[in-house]
């Protein structure tokens, strides 16, 4: 689907990650390789996907925030769906904190 793009999913596992701590190893390059094994995806879209936009140069941020703003609140549902509570409010944080640097 195209709506399942490499950033969501990465951002689904990230999450996951963060609250099951399937990544016991501490390096980043380990979860990046489960991620592209789970998903298929290009691990450079990863790397990415895993940047935090607001990082970006001016130019590009607004861009970002966008798109990361949108790519959160699809990836919120599905977790919302599996009534995974704690998932759905570490993203509402990220939303809102990312809401608040964009402006």
């Amino acid at each position: 689907s195209k709506e399942n793009t490499a950033c969501r999913q990465t951002l689904a596992i990230y999450y996951l990650n963060l609250h099951l701590k399937i990544n016991k190893s501490g390096k980043d390059i380990s979860l990046i390789r489960f991620i592209q094994f789970i998903t298929d995806k290009n691990i450079d879209n990863i790397k990415d996907a895993l940047r935090y936009p607001l990082k970006f140069s001016e130019e590009k941020k607004v861009k970002a925030i966008e798109e990361l703003l949108k790519d959160l609140k699809y990836i919120r549902l599905r977790f919302e769906d599996l009534k995974l509570t704690s998932i759905v409010e570490n993203i509402d944080a990220d939303i809102e904190t990312v809401s608040n640097n964009g402006q």
